[in-house]
């Protein structure tokens, strides 16, 4: 009944939506008593609809509130509900929602959804994040994309201002985080550098020294003052070009050895490098050795090529194994709606997810 209601759009609450049948279960006559329904009815709609506390539904009254509608949580927390349905939903709060429609039939409970809505009054966009933490753009939208500083949503999407939304409560932590390793000093040694300049120095990326300072594999790190925000944390260039050369070299493979495990070009494994899948992750992890100001050299960890390779096929390989001809088996395969993850252009091959198949 509920599905129904919502299929053709209907406007109501409860009594609306289930009619007769909520009627009769609300003041049951005492010669047709209701039963076990009774309940289950009652718990069906405040678990899952937005009730407004003290509501008979049926009989007893809700003394608290267990869900929230996009609307309901919008006027509590004071924020525009289309703004807040589009959270909920690309957050996976509410995964039946439409991002661009408020559907007052769907909830989420009030707890977690009060908690979205707390952090999406504190946010900010990642193009503020420089100010906060004294870093340039490009820096700040690493530490978000390594997930050092998570999204509001958790994800990217076709949404691109929501996408970019963190919370400022996140952009303090990481900066807690980022500094909890290391020791206070008046003064630096002459060969200590704040992480940027050391990165520029060693010849990395800032985010390769942002990860081993988290990561507590630096033997010196030292502090000045927290008003200096990223810049507060010093490291010594020398040890960090020497931990990521060994780390580099512990097992990993360039790229072009990577494309023959895999069977593509060294285009085709760029490309799984730098697009994201339907989790916003790249398609095949890699590590970045070298200057980052000039061309980037990839190496890669044969347990991350063995994954993709047990998670994806080529349609040739597909063919084989179902024993039909390639042409053919693409014809099946556009007439189920199931699609290669790139054009043939971009991997000069037609792959697919097996999850898909």
């Amino acid at each position: 009944m509920f599905r129904s209601f919502r299929a053709r759009q209907g406007v109501g609450g409860p009594q609306a939506i289930f009619g007769s049948l909520f009627a009769w279960v609300r003041v049951p006559k005492p010669s047709r008593p209701c039963g076990p329904i009774r309940e289950s009815l009652r718990e069906f709609i405040v678990g899952r609809m937005a009730i407004e506390p003290g509501a008979r539904y049926p009989a007893n009254t809700l003394l608290r509130r267990r869900r929230h509608s996009a609307s309901s949580l919008a006027r509590e927390k004071e924020i525009h509900p289309k703004t807040l349905n589009r959270a909920l939903v690309l957050t996976g709060l509410v995964p039946e929602g439409d991002p661009d429609r408020v559907d007052g039939h769907l909830s989420v409970e009030a707890r977690t959804g009060e908690l979205l809505a707390d952090r999406l009054a504190d946010a900010t966009s990642v193009a503020r994040i420089p100010d906060q933490l004294g870093c340039t753009r490009t820096q700040a939208e690493q530490l978000v994309r390594h997930e050092f500083i998570d999204r509001i949503c958790g994800r990217t999407g076709p949404d691109e201002t929501m996408s970019n939304m963190v919370a400022n409560e996140d952009v303090d932590a990481f900066l807690v985080r980022f500094r909890a390793t290391g020791v206070p000093v008046e003064s630096s040694d002459a060969n200590m550098r704040n992480g940027i300049d050391a990165a520029k120095v060693a010849k990395r990326k800032v985010i390769d020294v942002v990860r081993l300072v988290l990561e507590g594999e630096l033997a010196r790190v030292e502090l000045l003052d927290e008003d200096l925000r990223l810049k507060s944390v010093l490291v010594d260039p020398d040890e960090v070009g020497r931990l990521l050369d060994a780390r580099e070299a512990r097992g990993r493979l360039p790229i072009r050895e990577a494309a023959e495990r895999l069977r593509l070009k060294n285009g085709g494994v760029r490309a799984l490098v730098t697009e994201r899948d339907r989790d916003a992750r790249p398609y095949l992890r890699a590590f970045v050795k070298g200057d980052p100001l000039s061309t980037e050299t990839y190496w890669f960890d044969p347990l991350d090529l063995d994954e993709f390779a047990a998670g994806h096929v080529d349609l040739s390989t597909l063919a084989e194994e179902r024993g039909i001809s390639p042409n053919a088996l693409r014809r099946q395969l556009n007439d189920d709606g199931i699609e290669p993850i790139f054009s043939w252009e971009r991997l000069e091959k037609l792959v697919y997810r097996r999850a898909d198949l």
